[in-house]
């Protein structure tokens, strides 16, 4: 994303899989860092409905340089055989 004020949003899904808990966020943050997560503002996090979905509602990212933006999910448990994501932004101002 470039300089600006921007809403991001974004949802992970998934139809099969074993595991207990999915955990969703939105990072400017690459990899497995959660340095920038904070529960219930840019992550969020369930128990298990398969299939289903988790979503990242809109949040805020004032920025003043161009930013990559990461949608991040994560499964504890075995396996995910079939997870998807999308990762949404609109400029605020």
């Amino acid at each position: 994303l470039t300089a600006g004020d921007w809403m991001v949003s974004g949802v992970v899904g998934f139809l099969t899989g074993t595991f207990t808990v999915i955990n969703a966020a939105v990072s400017v943050n690459s990899g497995n860092t959660t340095t920038d997560h904070v529960i219930g503002s840019n992550e969020f996090t369930t128990g298990v409905i398969v299939p289903g979905q988790l979503v990242v509602p809109g949040y805020r990212l004032l920025i003043t340089g161009t930013t990559t933006v990461y949608l991040k999910g994560k499964i504890t448990g075995t396996e995910a055989d079939i997870f998807y994501g999308r990762l949404s932004a609109v400029r605020s101002r």
